[in-house]
């Protein structure tokens, strides 16, 4: 541990410095290049455990980074040499290029397939830090002028999240198909209100960060794993639960109390008919974490079940169902 330790503090820092580059910078140029600053640190920390499987999981992640800023040069390229009636294009190529980066459909095939291939603690990073600029770019191309465009590659991952997941028997992949729905939904709502999509990237951070450290101390696999209980212990098993039916939207849980200012944000700007497409995409994805809690919780044994719930465990379960309306008072602010 000691002997990477110099190397993991090396490239975690100008991970973070290619970030803070991208996000401070007004110059394209200078954005493109903290994203391959970014990409360049986080890759030696998919070696570092030097397994066949993280490095197949890094030439991937490689070569779809690779994509994605050769789309991102070509478009803020061709946008200084097409008419303004024109415009639009340059834009769409860019909007696919930081599509490709985050991982959203249609350019998403890459994303479950590496998350699958690597530790708990990088596929933590890549669900969370590494959404982070391409995201926050995407949401800076959000405008009334391109919510065709932005409603339509929102509605692509959406669906595509919720419908890639059914069929899934990993956790991994089932977290990413999730991520995936997830940013359809800040893609959706970021043209009517950037601090709402900006909100709900947040928010979805602080509710995959506890699940994927939890995971990490489990080591599970599957989906039907009947180790979680057992590895985590029934006080954490429970927060477990709890956190993966609020990232599923289970009311009234953070992650519904978010989905229903989306939902209320689309509804008041005429967006009735694609908000019920959503809603329903939205109930498919509920059902993988269901499906989840059913088979590593309720199939368990009768003496867990029975020894879960008593009160030095409602109390702090109580505290924490308590801590998830914390988005309330936050309404009046959108």
């Amino acid at each position: 541990m000691m002997s990477t330790f110099p190397h993991l503090f090396l490239f975690s820092s100008t991970m973070v410095l290619g970030t803070m580059i991208s996000l401070s910078s007004s110059n394209w140029v200078m954005i493109w290049l903290g994203m391959e600053l970014n990409l360049m640190s986080f890759l030696p920390l998919m070696t570092l455990s030097k397994q066949n499987q993280e490095s197949e999981a890094a030439i991937k992640y490689f070569l779809a980074q690779c994509w994605g800023g050769s789309f991102f040069l070509l478009g803020m390229t061709l946008s200084y040499f097409f008419p303004s009636q024109l415009k639009f294009i340059p834009i769409l190529i860019v909007l696919v290029s930081l599509m490709m980066k985050a991982g959203m459909a249609p350019c998403h095939f890459w994303f479950p397939s590496v998350m699958n291939s690597m530790s708990w603690t990088l596929c933590l990073l890549l669900s969370t830090w590494q959404k982070i600029t391409p995201l926050l770019l995407l949401f800076t191309f959000s405008s009334p002028s391109t919510l065709p465009m932005m409603t339509l590659l929102g509605a692509t991952s959406i669906i595509a999240g919720s419908l890639g997941g059914i069929m899934q028997t990993q956790v991994r992949p089932l977290l990413a198909y999730s991520s995936i729905s997830h940013m359809g939904w800040m893609t959706v709502i970021s043209p009517f209100s950037t601090s709402m999509a900006i909100l709900y990237l947040s928010t979805y951070i602080i509710m995959t960060t506890p699940i994927m450290l939890l995971l990490a101390q489990s080591n599970a696999l599957s989906t039907k794993s009947t180790n979680l209980i057992s590895s985590m212990g029934q006080t954490n098993s429970l927060w477990f639960f709890l956190m993966i039916l609020s990232l599923g939207g289970m009311p009234p849980t953070t992650g519904f109390m978010i989905k229903l200012i989306a939902v209320e944000t689309l509804v008041n700007n005429s967006m009735v008919l694609p908000t019920i497409l959503f809603l329903v995409a939205a109930t498919v994805n509920l059902s993988f974490y269901l499906n989840l809690v059913f088979y590593t919780y309720l199939s368990s044994t009768f003496t867990s079940l029975k020894h879960a719930y008593e009160p030095k465990t409602a109390i702090p379960i109580s505290m924490f169902a308590i801590s998830m309306f914390w988005l309330i008072p936050l309404t009046s602010l959108i």
